[in-house]
Parts: structure tokens; C-alpha cells; sequence
């Protein structure tokens, strides 16, 4: 899965382009923190949480090497339910779906890759992704990591999979902040990938950004066209 600073990256492109009123995001922080929020609980990314949750759940995938999660499982139970009742499904809830949206793509083309190339899946090959995705996320700008506000906190206790507490929205907050401060985008002479290369992660790159806008474009066209 990508590393929190690939997630904030493309967050913050969305949000400049083709922007928050664009894409439906009336609250960007929201919105924002919303793409990190099916990895706290994970534990990897905020170690130090008070309780875990094991990764199929967060993430609607299913077991085994290189999980793809089921964003459109979560789309339909969390955004379109909401629509149809009427109700907001708030700018967490969105931020959340395009977190998922974003590792189902990012895994499902590596899949490919390595199957084309008769690499196996397995513990050395994740190892391998991960790395290359920390190398890569480096090389992303990222101005800014969400910040504590009460309208997130709120957002976080209402979270309607599983409710965040204000701890624990503050760990998260505390981890996206080092990230973003220690992503200091630098572009090495010659880039070191172990498994993936500069083309891949171009073209997922560009495409992550792509289906995201255009999915939640669309949706907010349709909810203006009712209005």
C-alpha cells in the first residue's frame, strides 16, 4: 500500500486541481485526514494505537499477498446509502473512499506488473514494493498534513464503519505531521528501485489522480443537478 506521504500527495493535487468545490469537499482538513484513516488502526503508521483492526476490514480486501480493497463496496455502503437518504456523508467519509480507491489501483497494478514478469508474490516481493514506494514518495511535495480542529474530531467519533476517538485522531494527526515534515522532495541522480520502476509509478500516479476527480466530480455534478 502506498506510505502516507503518496496519500497526501495526491490529496493535496486534487484539491488544487481540479479543486475541493470541484469534487464536493466543502471541509479539505476533513477530507485530508479522511485519506489516512484506514491505516491508523492498522498499526503500522500510528504504532502506538490502543487498539488494532486487522487489515482486511479497514480496507474491504480480502487475505493474501498484495490485497486489493473493495472501494466500490465501500462507495455504495457509505456515500451512495447516504445520498439516497439524503443525508451528508461528510468529507471524512470521501477521503476515506479515495484512500481505498487509491490502494486498490496502486496494488492491482503492481500485481500486474509482477505477473508479467513471473515475479512471485510473497514476503520478499512486498518488501521489495515498499521500498520502492517509500523511494518514490520522496519525491512528492507535501505542504501540509491535516490539523486538529473540533469539526474533526467530530467527524472522526461519526465515522460510521467504526468511530476514531480524539486520542487517537491526535496520534494520527502527530504521524501525518513528522511524515510531512521529513518529505523533503529531492530528485537523486540515479533513482534506486528494487521492483518497480519510474514509469510504473508515473502512469499509477497520474491515474490514481484521474479516477479519483472524475468519480467524485461526477458525483457532486448529480447532487447539484437535484439541488
Amino acid at each position: 500500500m502506498p506510505s502516507w506521504n503518496i496519500h497526501m500527495a495526491e490529496t493535496e493535487r486534487l484539491l488544487a486541481a481540479p479543486g475541493a468545490e470541484a469534487l464536493g469537499v466543502r471541509d479539505p482538513n476533513a477530507f485530508l485526514f479522511g485519506n489516512l484513516v484506514p491505516d491508523i488502526y492498522v498499526g503500522y503508521m500510528v504504532p502506538d494505537v490502543d487498539r488494532k483492526l486487522p487489515y482486511r476490514e479497514t480496507h474491504f480486501a480480502g487475505a493474501g499477498a498484495i490485497p486489493c480493497p473493495r472501494d466500490d463496496e465501500f462507495w455504495d455502503r457509505y456515500v451512495v446509502a447516504a445520498d439516497r437518504r439524503g443525508e451528508d456523508p461528510g468529507d471524512l467519509v470521501l477521503g476515506v473512499w479515495a484512500h481505498l480507491a487509491a490502494d486498490n489501483m496502486w496494488n492491482s497494478r503492481v500485481r500486474r506488473f509482477i505477473a508479467a514478469r513471473g515475479i512471485p508474490a510473497g514476503e520478499r516481493t512486498r518488501v521489495r514494493k515498499q521500498t520502492d514506494f517509500d523511494t518514490f514518495g520522496h519525491l512528492l511535495p507535501v505542504h501540509a498534513a491535516p490539523h486538529a480542529s473540533e469539526e474533526l474530531y467530530r467527524a472522526a467519533e461519526a465515522f460510521p464503519q467504526y468511530p476514531i476517538d480524539r486520542r487517537t485522531v491526535d496520534k494520527a494527526l502527530a504521524s501525518a505531521d513528522r511524515i510531512a515534515r521529513g518529505n523533503a522532495p529531492s530528485a537523486p541522480a540515479r533513482l534506486s528501485y528494487t521492483l518497480l520502476d519510474q514509469a510504473f509509478f508515473d502512469s499509477v500516479y497520474r491515474d490514481v489522480l484521474e479516477h479519483t476527480a472524475r468519480r467524485l466530480s461526477e458525483r457532486a455534478r448529480v447532487l447539484a443537478s437535484r439541488r
